[in-house]
C-alpha cells in the first residue's frame, strides 16, 4: 500500500472518530510534508467521499470546507495543522496497544 492509501486509510479512521496511535497518524503528516497542496486536499476529499458513499457518514461539511479551499496553500495547511492537533489530543498511547495485545497472547494461551 502506497504513501497516499495509507494515510487516506488512516484518514478514515481518525474521520470515523477513532483514535489513532502516534504511529498511525505519524503517516498522515508524513504523507503531508511530501505531498503537494492539491494531493493533501485531493487525499481528503477522497477519503470523506468514500466515507458517505460506502459507509454512509455524513461528511457533506468537511468535503465542501475542503472544497471551499480552492487549493489556496495557507488555507490547507491552516485546516491540516487544526486536524494535527485534533489527533495529538485523542492520540491512543502505543503501550496499550502492546498490553492489550499481550492479554490477548495470554487469553489464547489458556
Amino acid at each position: 500500500m502506497g504513501d497516499q492509501e495509507q494515510a487516506k486509510e488512516q484518514y478514515k479512521r481518525f474521520m470515523r472518530g477513532e483514535k489513532l496511535t502516534y504511529t498511525d497518524r505519524t503517516k498522515i503528516v508524513q504523507y503531508d510534508q511530501k505531498a503537494t497542496t492539491f494531493d493533501k486536499m485531493d487525499m481528503r476529499i477522497n477519503a470523506l467521499t468514500e466515507l458517505k458513499v460506502f459507509e454512509d457518514l455524513n461528511t457533506q461539511e468537511h468535503i465542501e470546507k475542503w472544497e471551499a479551499t480552492q487549493c489556496d496553500e495557507a488555507i490547507i495547511n491552516s485546516l491540516a495543522e487544526k486536524e494535527y492537533y485534533q489527533l495529538a489530543r485523542n492520540e491512543k498511547p502505543e503501550n496499550l496497544i502492546k498490553n492489550e495485545a499481550r492479554e490477548e497472547e495470554v487469553i489464547l494461551e489458556l
